[in-house]
Order: structure tokens, then sequence, then C-alpha cells
């Protein structure tokens, strides 16, 4: 019984703390990245046109930052909110208390551990600009230029056909 009560700490740590880490540390170090290059010495400051520019560059990095710190928050609190469910039942099993595997709940931490998997995407459809393009493109609705015509309008598609 020890020995499965070790196994489950250890089973819920590298299934649920493991990966909550890494993506916690992975966006720190990118926050830290952007922070680096917010450093008023990393902007020109010389000549007015080109510390009008270093401002602009600087906001852009700024803007960056907060979006990042933004989508950090809002995938960790998803990746949380998915799974602590399913792993608290784990955790309480290894323990030894009695799970009901044929429960609604324990069906409903599945569900919220796979929905996990599918919400990612759709964070960052909402928070990214490049993201929303991306995916008016795939649907035919974005505009990619080509000599002038639009790939996906109806003039490129019947000179194509012919």
């Amino acid at each position: 019984m020890q020995l499965q009560n070790t196994m489950g700490v250890v089973f819920v740590g590298i299934i649920f703390l493991i990966p909550l880490s890494i993506i916690v540390y992975s966006y720190i170090i990118i926050l830290f990245t952007l922070s680096k290059r917010l450093k008023p010495e990393n902007t020109a400051t010389n000549v007015s046109s080109q510390d009008t520019v270093g401002n602009q560059v600087n906001n852009t990095f700024q803007k960056a930052k907060k979006n990042t710190l933004v989508t950090v928050l809002i995938i960790s609190f998803c990746f949380i909110i998915c799974w602590v469910q399913n792993q608290g039942l784990l955790f309480k099993h290894y323990l030894g208390y009695g799970i009901d595997w044929n429960s609604n709940y324990y069906h409903y931490t599945v569900l919220m551990v796979n929905l996990n998997c599918m919400v990612n995407p759709f964070i960052y459809l909402v928070k990214y600009h490049d993201y929303q393009q991306a995916l008016r493109e795939f649907i035919g609705l974005g505009k990619r230029e080509t000599g002038g015509q639009s790939e996906g309008s109806i003039t490129h598609f019947s000179t194509v056909s012919k």
C-alpha cells in the first residue's frame, strides 16, 4: 500500500505538475526575452526620427509582453481547470480511497482532460491576429494576393478551371 501511495504521488507529478511547470517556465522565458528588449539601451535615442522608431519598437514589445502574459495566464488557468479534478480523483485512488470509475463525475473529469487538448488553438485564435488571418485563409475568406487577384476570388477559380 505504501508503494501505491508513493507511485500515485509520482504519477500525479509526472502527468500534472511537470507539464504545468513546463508551460509556465516556457512563457517566463518568453517574457524575460521580451523584457530584455524593452530596456532603454536597446532603443534608438540619438536622433529624433530614431527616437520615434525606438519608441514604436518599445511599444510593440510592451504589447507583445502584455499579450504573452495574458496568454500564459489563460492557458495555465485552462490547463489547471481541465486537469485538476481528474488528477485529484487519481490521487485519491492512489491513496487508497474508493473511486467509482463508472460515475458521471469521473466521466466528466475525463471529458475535461480531453477538452484541454482542444482549447489551446481557440485561445490562440482569440488572442492573436496571425492565427485569425491563417484561419480566414484556410477556410477561403482570407486575401492572398497573386497577380492582382485574390486566390479565393471567382475570377481566379474560373481561369484555373478552363
